[in-house]
């Protein structure tokens, strides 16, 4: 039989397996009775699902990334690490919009001589499905990267089970299986209860957020704490309707790039808005806000 794990992502951004179903086929009318299955144990849709190619699951989504690209062109090209450079840059860029990225995908197949090639035909065609610039509205909280998740996933189960396995050895695998990953859990927990982090900069936002997340996530957060303080400056302030409309420059180390973003602020609400849409997305503010909220002398993180 086949088996089917059910992945989500946990506060400390780890693998944690939500359910499970057994498969006699992949067929599409399987996969319908197992989601059903699923929707009926968890009482509500989940806002967001992401699978690989399986035409069974769904049959025009694309999970397809750099790795993936070996199959369809050259060892050689992709020993070009000025084309990995730019294609991974491009692809991940979550600040540019749907626009932006189309110009600059195209230049890129014009650059590189890839106009007949029928995977980046493909995958521009279905840019919509898989490109993190089209996701600027969606909660995906660090799940679009998934594909190295679902292979952990595999590999894991498959330490505890066999293709041999009789239904019971297996349920019997299962259930130690999980016992590991919760063990897991319990101990990142300790060691957010016990953790001891250096505090680089002298700021009230950076103690806050040490207090109230995770230690994993408490390392994501300092960093856009201190891109705010290197790499963001503050263009325009002005109030409109109640809320202090703050316009901030961002840039890189080399200082070329430049991105520019809208920070609303309602004080003393304390709601916060970017128009980079980092928080929906991952579930963490980002540098814009943070810039603004250090300007306002904001010293704990709203809740």
């Amino acid at each position: 039989m086949i088996f089917v794990p059910f992945t989500a992502i946990d506060n400390h951004k780890r693998s944690i397996n939500i359910g499970a179903g057994l498969l006699s086929n992949e067929s599409i009318e399987s996969y319908r009775w197992l989601l059903e299955a699923f929707l009926k144990a968890h009482g509500k849709h989940p806002q967001l699902v992401l699978t690989d190619q399986d035409p069974a699951i769904l049959q025009a989504l694309k999970q397809y990334f750099l790795i993936l690209i070996t199959a369809y062109v050259s060892a050689d090209f992709l020993k070009n690490t000025d084309f990995r450079k730019r294609f991974t840059k491009l692809v991940w860029n979550v600040y540019i919009e749907p626009k932006v990225f189309e110009s600059r995908w195209k230049l890129l197949v014009r650059k590189f001589k890839l106009q007949d090639k029928r995977w980046f035909k493909d995958m521009y065609k279905d840019r919509k499905l898989w490109i993190p610039a089209y996701f600027k509205d969606m909660p995906l909280h660090g799940l679009m990267k998934t594909t190295s998740r679902s292979e952990s996933v595999n590999s894991f189960f498959n330490k505890y089970s066999n293709s041999g396995n009789l239904l019971i050895y297996f349920m019997m695998n299962y259930d130690t299986a999980i016992g590991k990953q919760r063990n897991g859990q319990q101990k990142l927990e300790h060691d957010t209860k016990n953790a001891k982090h250096e505090m680089t900069l002298p700021s009230g936002l950076l103690e806050h957020a040490a207090a109230v997340y995770t230690k994993t996530v408490f390392y994501e957060v300092k960093k856009e704490i201190f891109k705010a303080a290197w790499y963001c400056s503050i263009d325009s302030v002005e109030m409109i309707d109640g809320w202090q409309v703050v316009m901030i420059t961002q840039t890189d180390k080399s200082k070329q790039l430049k991105i520019k973003c809208k920070v609303e602020l309602k004080l003393p609400e304390k709601e916060v808005k970017c128009s980079c849409n980092h928080f929906i997305r991952t579930g963490i503010l980002c540098r814009h806000i943070f810039a603004v909220l250090k300007n306002n002398h904001v010293e704990e993180i709203p809740e």
